[in-house]
């Protein structure tokens, strides 16, 4: 079977989306009437650009290539040096040939990165694409239009093109809002009191309700493109149980997610890239009004006293509230059970118990909520339960499992909250810098399936707590979690902190402050791992995971961690921390600061079965697994450790770094994998309890032969150290020191071909690059 997402590329003829998608031609405005207020290029949520902004014409969106990949390898690069004592070269990789070997061509995995072989044939290409993913998010950032940047990046990243920018129509010189409000009533051919929202809207100044009519616009316009991209996707099959299903897909519960073996759900797992461009062009168009909003501007005209207006239009009820401190409940005022299009709350200390930007049902395509100041609560009605244990949050009215051998008393809730798209757009944007508080069990905090899911918050120390399924999780569909900065905590268990799932992408970007990262590694056991071994499987913190089954296999997206600054802690169990599985490519880029990283098995740059991952550090006196270091029993792949075909890379740019970890892990592989770690300088410690480690491969998992041939099919580990003073602690450290270069074969099996060493190197260079502050100031300097 050849699937289309394989096939070339191409742009939509004519852009006739343009047209076709917009709700209002700019043609159709009144020309005589002059142009209201305008807040277009300049001042929005990224900052003001006083440079000509290419965003006000349409064109296909092409990611920009901040580092050249491939890069350079200079001829005495450290790991070429070793790389030739081993008779290898730079030719080193796996193969696309072995996929076709073990059936696992494209064919059977529709769903697969386009470029998931040219990443494991060429080792070079691995930093410098994982820091392209972390520089673009800081580039998109900082510019004037961050979150349509953010959003058209991801869908390049899975191989889709979009569409971005573009004029916006003019609106009514006098009654931007009601006019555009009475457009879309017209359009529908819904009745509607027109006197009475005239005068609703009359208390808002025309600032505020040119922006209003700007995302009105923009959301009316993203829901036509969402139904077209969704329509042709299901080709007749039921919207309703479609979007009833998909959130479920690859998130642990009991309800039942998309089915591959559908040819409907299929052609929404791996979508055709045409549709799929279109249903994320849409969400660009959206974020692309907001990005183009002064936010702040919207608040230097406020009415005196309590405000709000309340407003039905075909695509869902617009909600606008004044600076007083509000409570949103729907058990206690019944217009909140409606579908929300917009809320905008001009700010105060507000209590939300509602979706904060999420879409709620199939036909909800389109959910925007912005919050322009104050410390607030994100949370939802609580129904307590009885298996609410401690270290979890109140249940809702999903309730939890009983739970068994397996698993804890999981969340069952069917919600999406605070900045989750399914099967359409949510968006969640807090303003203001203040402190605030997010709380959910699943789907929430940045959630994206068969849509695009945006939790964007400008900073403030701020807390965000769920249970799966959040805080950055993409499963066919885009997520994104920005945070300000602020001395930050995400705190959750399982397939969240940037998770991406099948035809997902996922980014988590912290601009700065001392974060805390926690995907619960124990109590309370929730999600187990196999083995019966006391942890929690946590699948986040920059992990792709995807579909490993009999028949058609799915392959997993890709999921980006980027934090920017701070001295940052990390902890989490199994799959975490720059993880791939099964197809995925998990990044973790963290740019600077004396950081701690925790990890059981499988992460730190480690992946398993077909599978890539990156890890990126960018300096600092950075510790890794030293306050978990007597929990680590089993012997686990981390620290640029590779299993089963797949190939980790590991990079710390340098500082005063101490390992800890047991065998398998510091540039290592079993099972035909391939391993790199580069620590660029620094006086570093590396502990580890086994001898298998530290520039080590072997053929094997648990007992000779359990990974099929030997002889044939390498296993690669490689190690490099360029600067410092440096100890090794293990138990035959003989041959591991400075200007040392060890080669090292796996006694237990003498026929088995295991490719495998280290080099310690004063003055050393290296192709490899963490793309983090020091990266950056080399850059600056003349």
């Amino acid at each position: 079977m050849f699937h289309p997402r394989f096939a070339r590329l191409s742009s939509w003829c004519g852009g006739a989306l343009v047209c076709a998608a917009s709700l209002f031609a700019a043609c159709s405005s009144n020309p005589s009437k002059p142009a209201p207020p305008s807040d277009d290029g300049g001042g929005g949520i990224g900052g003001s650009d006083p440079t000509p902004d290419p965003w006000s014409e349409r064109r296909d969106w092409t990611p920009t290539e901040l580092v050249d990949c491939p890069v350079q390898v200079a001829a005495d690069d450290a790991l070429g040096v070793l790389l030739s004592k081993l008779s290898l070269d730079f030719n080193v990789g796996i193969s696309q040939s072995y996929y076709s070997l073990f059936g696992f061509d494209e064919a059977k995995d529709p769903s697969r990165l386009p470029y998931f072989h040219a990443l494991q044939e060429d080792i070079t290409r691995i930093p410098c694409t994982a820091g392209n993913f972390a520089l673009r998010a800081d580039e998109a950032i900082s510019s004037s239009h961050p979150l349509a940047t953010q959003i058209a990046d991801a869908a390049a990243g899975l191989g889709f093109t979009v569409q971005a920018g573009g004029p916006w129509p003019v609106l009514d010189a006098d009654t931007p809002l009601f006019s555009t409000i009475e457009q879309l009533f017209e359009q529908s051919a819904m009745s509607w009191d027109a006197e009475a929202s005239k005068l609703a809207l009359s208390p808002l100044p025309l600032t505020l309700r040119v922006a209003v009519a700007k995302w009105l616009v923009a959301a009316a316009e993203a829901a036509r493109i969402r139904d077209e991209a969704i329509a042709g996707m299901l080709q007749g099959a039921s919207m309703d149980l479609a979007y009833d299903r998909a959130r479920y897909t690859q998130i642990t519960g009991p309800q039942a997610g998309l089915d591959p073996d559908d040819p409907n759900d299929l052609s929404l797992l791996a979508p055709d890239p045409l549709l799929a461009g279109k249903l994320y062009t849409g969400a660009v168009r959206l974020a692309q009004a907001l990005d183009e909003t002064d936010l702040p501007a919207l608040l230097s005209e406020l009415p005196g006293g309590p405000l709000e207006v309340f407003l039905p239009t075909p695509l869902g009820a617009i909600l606008i509230r004044g600076i007083q401190d509000d409570v949103y409940d729907p058990s206690q005022d019944a217009r909140l059970t409606e579908p929300l299009l917009i809320v905008l709350d001009l700010g105060g200390a507000d209590t939300y118990r509602i979706p904060a930007g999420a879409n709620t049902s199939a036909s909800h395509s389109v959910a925007l909520h912005v919050d322009l100041g104050g410390n607030d609560l994100y949370a939802y009605v609580e129904k307590p339960h009885a298996k609410d244990l401690p270290g979890l949050l109140p249940a809702d009215d999903g309730g939890r499992f009983a739970g068994n051998d397996d698993y804890g008393p999981i969340s069952f809730s069917p919600h999406a909250r605070q900045g989750a798209g399914v099967m359409g757009y949510g968006f969640l944007i807090d303003h203001g810098g203040s402190d605030d508080t997010y709380r959910s069990l699943r789907f929430s905090q940045g959630f994206g399936s068969l849509g695009v899911g945006v939790l964007s918050d400008d900073g403030g120390t701020d807390s965000y707590t769920c249970e799966s399924g959040c805080q950055a999780a993409a499963v066919a569909g885009i997520a994104i979690l920005n945070d300000g900065g602020g001395n930050d905590r995400y705190r959750s268990f399982q397939a969240s902190q940037s998770f991406a799932g099948v035809s997902g992408f996922s980014y988590l970007y912290d601009r700065g402050g001392d974060d805390e990262y926690e995907l619960v590694p124990r109590e309370p056991f929730m999600f187990s791992w196999f083995g019966g071994y006391p942890n929690n499987l946590s699948k986040g913190q920059a992990a792709a995971t995807g579909w490993r089954r009999d028949g058609l296999t799915l392959g997993g997206g890709v999921a980006v961690l980027r934090d920017y600054a701070g001295h940052d802690s990390y902890r989490a169990a199994v799959m975490a921390q720059g993880n791939g599985y099964w197809f995925g490519f998990g990044v973790l880029a963290d740019g600077q600061g004396d950081d701690q990283y925790d990890l059981v098995a499988y992460g730190q740059g480690g992946t398993q079965h077909f599978a890539l991952a990156a890890f990126l550090e960018g300096g600092g006196d950075d510790k890794y697994n030293a306050r978990i270091k007597d929990e680590i029993e089993t012997p686990r792949n981390a620290l640029g450790g590779a299993h089963d075909f797949s190939v980790s890379f590991f990079v710390e740019a340098g500082g005063n770094d101490v390992y800890y970890a047991p065998d398998i892990a510091i540039g290592a592989s079993k099972c035909h994998g391939l391993g790199v770690f580069v620590e660029r300088s620094g006086d570093d410690a590396y502990h580890v309890s086994k001898d298998g480690a530290i520039g080590w491969a072997t053929d094997f998992d648990w007992q000779v032969g359990d990974c099929g041939d030997a002889t044939d099919w390498p296993s690669y580990g490689f190690f490099v150290d360029l600067d410092g003073s440096d100890t090794y602690d293990k138990p035959d450290a003989a041959a591991y020191g400075d200007g040392k270069t060890w080669l090292t074969d796996d006694p237990t099996d003498d026929t088995a071909l295991e490719l495998s060493g280290g080099i310690d190197t004063e003055h050393g260079v290296s192709f490899a690059r963490a793309y983090g502050e020091r990266w950056r100031a080399a850059q600056a300097s003349p």
